[in-house]
């Protein structure tokens, strides 16, 4: 069991101090705080129950041998479902956690009740990778519980603004996001439209006569597990790219920070979202390789009981690794298809102020063409900044609306 954390707080002995004293005391204790917030290369350790996490921006500077990026900013982590009470207090005291990008689907999230006193979250029902399948037997999701504070992000619906979302949870010291990443687009054309006639068949009669855990493993076998993951993160490539927008939206915001993303094992949804921030801040390939593969080690502790729940759905002990070619392959997959991790994101919805929000809140220096792009962009806003905001984000989802359109117009010519 790992080591807690203990916080030291420091009290006067109730005697009359020296200003010039207290000066100097308020100076040393800020500068204890503030290095207090920077977690050590053994981040994993740092908890009891909460796994793979780590801060992205001091492992990219440990790796680089730089200081391109702040630190004690952005996390990731496995899910917080098992979070016990320290492991709560460690994230809210030491890291000074604000928000939480959760990426699982509605019917995993069941929230505990320690966690919803500091962080709404949900239950692991199944597999990651499974977890989609579920979601698409069944139309029903938890409902919210009274007094939890959820900011849900409805995927696969008009958003006027992100925005508005994020100036919404200013009224809590604490909120989470709600992406369901892998959404009705996903689950329809990634798992259930290459099931052959008969398969569909099968599935529907299994889940009509309670036998669901036998129909996630039939569509396991059948469909995720020939394509590995290379295939599984192609499908979320190809249709979880609004999703991914939404998640670098809310990280746009300067309210939203220090800031947590997660999904189950903090490895597959969560690692292609981490990718596309990396990359989109100019990391090399290199460096998102590395961050990746460190679920590795992440998840060494846990790996016999992945591979056991996997083989339950009627996958193989590949999908409980996180081998850098695998990574390697996505990207290059983006690169060919879609011309670039940038213009992936901007097909989907991303705005140029998106970006320049993003590297602002993510980076410890910013070059002058971009320093002098957010000081334009910040002059134009002014008082129409919530108009603006709007309107920029209706003409992403335009955008992003009419790539979709020509891309299915050129898949009905193929089959034609």
């Amino acid at each position: 069991m790992s080591q807690i954390i203990k916080q030291v707080k420091e009290h006067f002995n109730g005697e009359e101090e020296d200003p010039s004293d207290f000066k100097d005391l308020s100076k040393e204790e800020e500068k204890e705080s503030e290095e207090s917030r920077k977690p050590t290369s053994n981040q994993i350790r740092f908890f009891e129950k909460i796994g793979n996490f780590r801060d992205i921006g001091l492992n990219f500077n440990s790796d680089s041998g730089t200081k391109r990026f702040k630190e004690g900013v952005l996390f990731r982590s496995a899910t917080l479902d098992f979070a016990s009470e320290e492991d709560l207090k460690n994230l809210i005291d030491k890291f000074h956690l604000k928000s939480i990008i959760d990426l699982r689907a509605e019917n995993e999230i069941k929230s505990t009740e320690g966690l919803a006193n500091a962080f709404p979250s949900a239950v692991l029902n199944k597999g990651m990778a499974i977890s989609a399948i579920q979601s698409l037997m069944s139309n029903q999701s938890e409902s919210d519980s009274k007094g939890e504070r959820k900011r849900r992000i409805r995927t696969r619906r008009r958003i006027k603004s992100i925005k508005n979302e994020v100036e919404n949870s200013k009224n809590h010291e604490h909120s989470t996001y709600y992406i369901n990443f892998a959404s009705n687009n996903y689950r329809r054309r990634f798992v259930w439209d290459p099931l052959s006639l008969s398969e569909k068949y099968q599935v529907a009669k299994l889940m009509a006569t309670s036998h669901k855990a036998d129909a996630i493993k039939l569509v396991g076998q059948v469909i995720i597990n020939p394509q590995g993951l290379e295939g599984l993160y192609r499908g979320f490539i190809d249709y979880c790219g609004e999703e991914i927008v939404e998640a670098i939206q809310i990280m746009a915001s300067p309210d939203s920070y220090p800031l947590l993303v997660h999904c189950t094992q903090g490895k597959d949804r969560t690692g292609i979202v981490c990718a596309m921030v990396l990359g989109l801040c100019g990391a090399s390939e290199e460096m998102i390789l590395k961050d990746y593969s460190r679920s590795e080690e992440g998840l060494r502790e846990i790996k016999e009981d992945m591979i056991k729940e996997m083989a339950s759905d009627g996958l193989g002990p590949q999908f409980t690794e996180a081998p850098k070619e695998i990574m390697k392959k996505t990207l290059d997959y983006v690169n060919e298809k879609y011309g670039g991790i940038e213009e992936y994101l901007r097909s989907h919805g991303m705005q140029e102020r998106d970006k320049l929000n993003l590297l602002s809140h993510l980076l410890s220096e910013l070059d002058e063409e971009t320093e002098e792009k957010l000081r334009e962009m910040s002059e134009d806003s002014g008082s129409n900044d919530s108009s603006t905001s709007e309107e920029d984000n209706e003409k992403g989802e335009k955008r992003g609306w009419r790539a979709r359109r020509e891309k299915k117009r050129e898949e009905r010519a193929k089959i034609q």
